[in-house]
């Protein structure tokens, strides 16, 4: 699916995702949704992963609050194992890479606000990989991942 038919079903107000300073990407939407019913979207990172299709949750712990979880995904070549911890925030939730043998970098963040009319959900990834491929390449990929998970994310909300 092209990244034009993602963005055009998108019927929630969304920004595209924007490129940030510090180098992460940056997405928001405000979905026609409350706080609680995308917060039970998002609530686990199996749920919030499968938004996205582009990593499998290998194993999982529950640590506290939060939750460490082993990841594979698609490389160039093999599959990529990473770790990952997501834990709650005031706002929403915070994923932070544990360990790689590939990604310098590796983190997620969900941030939830009620607004006039639903939630407003900002979404900021920032990826670095320990491999020689551009980062506005990897960018790109994150940019259009995001967006897939916007519209999948709205797509599930429209459901209930």
């Amino acid at each position: 699916m092209s990244l034009f038919v993602v963005l055009s079903t998108l019927t929630a107000q969304a920004t595209e995702p924007i490129v940030q300073p510090d180098g992460s990407v940056m997405m928001s939407v405000v979905l026609s949704a409350t706080e609680g019913e995308v917060r039970a979207e998002l609530d686990t990172a199996a749920e919030a992963s499968a938004l996205h299709g582009d990593a499998t949750i290998v194993s999982q712990e529950r640590q506290g609050s939060c939750e460490q979880s082993t990841f594979k995904t698609r490389g160039l070549l093999s599959s990529i194992y990473y770790v990952a911890q997501r834990c709650p925030t005031a706002s929403g939730w915070k994923q932070t890479l544990i360990s790689s043998d590939t990604f310098e970098q590796n983190e997620a963040e969900w941030s939830l606000r009620p607004v006039e009319g639903g939630t407003e959900l900002r979404y900021r990834i920032r990826v670095s990989l320990d491999l020689p491929v551009g980062q506005g390449m990897v960018n790109a990929q994150i940019s259009e991942s995001m967006t897939r998970a916007m519209a999948h994310l709205e797509s599930r909300l429209g459901r209930k």
